[in-house]
């Protein structure tokens, strides 16, 4: 990953996308330096291309990739952000800088040991279980992390690779071996359209336009506002969405731009029940100009 230069960020990611709804996964990891390390490596899951790489140092690489998740096996203590420690592991949403975490030193694991360190990481669609050993002293440190990664990377395929990152000091960071076996849950779909509701009576009337370029997206937390980590996708050049879904059930709501107000439907959402196999459709959301007073 890094070469023994400071300041260094890199990034290695599969070539395409592939399933990530659960998954397992084995890797190992080494790290070689003097006197001192910074800044660690990252496993990440993300959708923004293989290419991705975030900012050096604290950010080990992965600061800035949005629509990701990343653990961290972080190799230096920023002491202005709340690191535990310069021995941390922990997980990551959107792009943020991964400060804080869980103090690995209570466990015995310790990577300034210079060891060839074990990862293993399971995701069973809810929780990801995070397994760290050290080979030599066989020292383990385990914790769950309850998360959503489809929703997060915004998909349930998406490249999966590691980052890493040096600071003012330098690192050799080696990923060793690799294995990555992942499925795609059960999935259906759910598709519909964006439409100007010229009469604002809440239904498509005959000669109702569609709207292109409009966000259509899944209220994880209904919450009634899109947040970066939730799914979305954009109506195409004839107003029409399609989502394609884990089975379960979900609130979908359409982006209302600035000008306008929602029509329908009068909930201003759908629930929708995605089962697998299933392919809902006729899900229409009208909106409106606002008239000038």
């Amino acid at each position: 990953m890094t070469e023994g230069k400071t300041f260094q960020a890199r990034s290695a990611f599969t070539t395409t996308a592939i399933p990530i709804s659960q998954f397992s996964t084995t890797f190992q990891f080494q790290e070689i330096f003097n006197p001192a390390s910074t800044d660690g490596i990252t496993f990440t899951i993300q959708n923004s291309s293989p290419s991705a790489l975030g900012a050096p140092g604290g950010a080990i690489g992965y600061g800035g990739i949005v629509k990701s998740v990343a653990i961290k096996f972080d190799t230096f203590k920023n002491y202005n952000f709340n690191d535990p420690s310069a021995n941390s592991t922990g997980l990551y949403t959107g792009g943020a800088t991964p400060y804080g975490g869980i103090d690995l030193t209570p466990s015995g694991v310790n990577l300034h040991d210079q060891r060839l360190m074990t990862v293993k990481l399971s995701y069973n669609g809810t929780t990801l279980t995070e397994t760290l050993t050290e080979a030599v002293t066989g020292k383990t440190f385990t914790h769950a992390y309850t998360v959503n990664i489809p929703a997060a990377v915004g998909g349930v395929f998406a490249y999966v690779g590691f980052t890493a990152g040096t600071g003012d000091h330098f690192c050799d960071q080696d990923i060793v071996n690799w294995k990555f076996t992942g499925t795609t849950a059960a999935q259906g779909s759910v598709s519909g359209s964006v439409f100007n509701d010229a009469n604002a009576n809440g239904k498509r009337d005959t000669g109702e336009k569609s709207l292109a370029g409009w966000m259509v997206y899944v209220d994880a937390n209904n919450d009634g506002q899109f947040e970066p980590n939730e799914t979305y996708v954009l109506t195409d050049a004839s107003g029409n969405f399609k989502l394609t879904l884990n089975a379960g059930s979900y609130k979908l709501r359409v982006q209302v731009r600035s000008g306008y107000y929602q029509t329908a439907p009068h909930t201003l959402s759908f629930a929708v029940t995605i089962n697998p196999g299933s392919a809902i459709t006729s899900d229409l959301f009208g909106v409106k100009t606002i008239s000038p007073v």
